[in-house]
């Protein structure tokens, strides 16, 4: 690969890594708001709350298996560059 391929890939994964973070970070407070006040939290934090809880049943045990061995190879990628 060229220099310039991997600096563009590299500035992607840039961006990408903590708009990623932000919105997971963003449901998991919406979990812990609905969590914390139940019902009465609100239509948004309800829907947010519903859709997750679909995607869980949806979801099947291949696909979790997949996503978390995509993630342990990102992590033992980004641990061998450090």
């Amino acid at each position: 690969m060229s220099k310039q391929l991997i600096k563009h890939i590299k500035s992607y994964v840039d961006l990408l890594v903590p708009t990623v973070r932000a919105g997971i970070l963003s449901v998991l407070v919406i979990v812990l708001v609905y969590l914390l006040l139940g019902e009465q939290s609100g239509d948004y934090v309800t829907s947010v709350v519903s859709n997750v809880g679909n995607f869980i049943k949806i979801a099947s045990t291949e696909a979790i298996i997949g996503i978390a061995i995509v993630i342990a190879i990102w992590l033992m990628i980004t641990q061998r560059e450090n």
